[in-house]
């Protein structure tokens, strides 16, 4: 499934776990062997229902992060009205079409200049979330990260490294705080990915919400209908 670009997918595999520590994006090894101290990124609020809340929040505003702030001029007015509409709207999990929670033009360089898809999911369900708490969070409101989430595929792996080193480079609207490697250690179902936290400024506070990078030539199942209900 990866000889279309089999150096590029290797480099994918090797891209290191990283972390922000004293202001700097770092590896995962880089901080060990520097002896620094490693605090993983958690939640500011304590409390579940104000998180969910301020989720809805966020987001809005990372869809909205995620608008090319120059559009390309091939890109025709009515494709980007439906891409601001799409930044703009709620949309429910588990509920609506596909094609209403995909864009791919009137984006950020990171997503279009290397012919990314995003996906919407929606807000986490509460089901969902109250499961994640009892069995993978044990009740520790400040470890959810990923109410607030996008999905973002790419053609193959040599497009998702551009993506990476676009998006480490280029001015954003949100800081990364942590980069999670799941090509190299996939999920237990199979599922490869690059999973990104971002912390986001809000009016009252910060969120850290979820991008997960993926490729649809990499051999799992990675389909936008079988991540929609995670």
């Amino acid at each position: 499934a990866h000889n279309e670009c089999p150096a590029s997918y290797q480099k994918l595999m090797e891209e290191p776990d990283s972390y922000l520590i004293g202001g700097k994006l770092m590896s995962l090894q880089k901080i060990q062997e520097d002896g620094l101290e490693l605090r993983k990124p958690r939640q500011r609020l304590n409390d579940l229902e104000k998180l969910v809340a301020q989720a809805a929040i966020a987001q809005s505003d990372l869809k909205i992060s995620l608008l090319a702030k120059t559009p390309k001029k091939n890109v025709a007015p009515e494709i980007l009205r439906r891409t601001q509409d799409w930044a703009r709207t709620t949309l429910e999990a588990n509920k609506g079409s596909d094609s209403d929670r995909t864009v791919s033009k009137g984006l950020v360089d990171f997503i279009e200049d290397f012919g990314g898809t995003v996906y919407d999911p929606g807000i986490k369900t509460m089901d969902v979330i109250q499961r994640n708490m009892k069995y993978k969070y044990l009740s520790d409101v400040t470890r959810i990260k990923d109410l607030s989430r996008l999905s973002i595929e790419y053609k193959n792996a040599d497009m998702l490294l551009g993506a990476l080193e676009s998006l480490k480079k280029e001015a954003r609207s949100f800081t990364i705080v942590k980069i999670r490697n799941r090509y190299s250690h996939p999920t237990a179902l199979g599922r490869r990915m690059i999973i990104m936290n971002v912390e986001l400024t809000l009016e009252h506070g910060k969120h850290i919400c979820e991008l997960m990078l993926f490729t649809g030539a990499d051999g799992s199942d990675n389909s936008w209908s079988r991540r929609r209900k995670m």
